[in-house]
């Protein structure tokens, strides 16, 4: 759908909150069916990566000038959640690579016209922190990269990626700097086999090796620098998606779909308790009072969870359309706030799935599925409530913040 800005600088020809979150909606039943089959061949199909462009997910935070709906961020965590509601694995993809676009947004225009152009927004993104072997040298016209990176998630339904290392700098006082390089796929080799895992089997996060593909300059940006908001995409994307921390978002992207496992396994529990009856009883699980109070105070905590998740997402989005710089207390607040609602779905989520007792080990259920994929999904780095915990902590009592800290 081509999106249009007319003379009063209004958007038009795109679709409303409401329709994106409809058309999420529709495709919980055939997610839902499909399940089994995305975790078997551990990764989501064509068919399915083809439904979430054609639905727009990935036009929802993607720049304007590009073709996109440039919609808040809360538009694609609620989307997201949706998805993972039908699907964890295939929302874990919409959840980090729908907010590709919006990051391919920083690059010079160059480079999001390249990516941009080949009609498939699907950006993987696979970070410094796991990658090994890995080596950048500068040379004429940009750089040359090699090395191994783990967990590429939707590697298999994308044309571009985005690969972060160090790089390089000449400064003896500062010798190397984080560099994000946008990759043709095609220059990488996907192990196939390498995704073996306990939960989260149909995200496809494999292991890629790039060995010793040429990057043009323009195709690079400094993560560092980026970070602080200089980054050369400002030049046409300038409006408030691109005031807002970078940090910050990256963990929403991974709490939405997290949130969208706990929703399914929520789903998964009550149909299961309301057809479940007691072997000695006889009596329906669901006229139980100690049943109806765990789903009913844990799903209000999911609730609450996710209306913090969403709070966040458009106090962080006013902040910037004011054009007021963003404090290193907002910053950390919205880290460990993260990590908090990860912590808070699955402690509700556990105490739903203590209810279904050994209706639960059947392998291939869902409610089995969604324990395994939940629990995978919370290990994520960013949702580490110690260390986030920790930054806040330490503002909070008037310190500064550790060394390292990624706000």
């Amino acid at each position: 759908m081509q999106v249009s800005i007319d003379a009063t600088g209004q958007k038009s020809g795109f679709p409303t909150e409401q329709e994106l979150f409809d058309r999420a909606q529709a495709l919980v039943p055939m997610l839902r069916e499909k399940a089994g089959e995305t975790e078997k061949n551990g990764r989501i199909s064509e068919e399915v990566a083809k439904m979430l462009r054609d639905a727009g997910f990935y036009n929802i935070v993607m720049p304007v000038r590009a073709g996109g709906y440039g919609m808040k961020h809360s538009v694609l965590w609620k989307v997201a959640r949706e998805v993972g509601r039908g699907c964890a694995s295939t929302g874990w993809i919409l959840g980090l690579v729908g907010l590709s676009p919006w990051m391919v947004g920083l690059f010079p225009k160059d480079a999001q016209d390249d990516v941009f152009g080949d009609n498939n927004p699907m950006v993987p993104v696979m970070t410094g922190g796991v990658a090994d072997q890995y080596a950048v040298d500068v040379v004429a016209g940009g750089y040359e990269i090699s090395g191994l990176w783990f967990y590429a998630s939707g590697i298999d339904v994308g044309k571009w990626a985005i690969v972060m290392a160090p790089t390089p700098t000449g400064n003896p006082e500062a010798p190397f700097d984080p560099r994000v390089f946008l990759v043709p796929i095609e220059l990488m080799e996907i192990d196939h086999d390498s995704w073996d895992v306990l939960g989260m089997r149909g995200t496809g996060s494999k292991m890629v090796r790039i060995r010793k593909a040429f990057v043009p300059a323009y195709r690079s940006i400094s993560w560092s620098a980026a970070q602080n908001g200089d980054f050369p995409g400002r030049d046409v994307n300038d409006g408030p998606m691109y005031q807002m921390p970078l940090n910050g978002l990256f963990s929403m992207s991974v709490v939405a779909p997290i949130a969208g496992a706990a929703a399914g396994a929520a789903d998964a529990v009550l149909d299961l308790l309301k057809k479940r009856y007691r072997g000695g009883t006889g009596q329906n699980q669901r006229d139980e009072i100690h049943s109806q109070i765990q789903i009913g105070q844990n799903v209000a905590m999911m609730d609450m969870a996710f209306s913090m998740l969403i709070s966040d997402a458009d106090e962080m989005y006013a902040i910037a359309e004011s054009g007021r710089a963003f404090t290193t207390m907002e910053r950390t607040r919205y880290r460990v706030h993260c990590s908090m609602i990860s912590r808070t779905f699955l402690e509700a989520a556990d105490k739903l799935f203590a209810l279904t007792g050994g209706a639960m080990l059947r392998c291939g259920t869902p409610t089995e599925r969604y324990f395994r994929d939940l629990h995978s999904m919370t290990t994520h780095f960013l949702m580490q409530a110690d260390v986030t915990g920790e930054m806040y902590g330490r503002l909070l009592l008037g310190l500064d913040l550790p060394d390292g800290a990624r706000v």
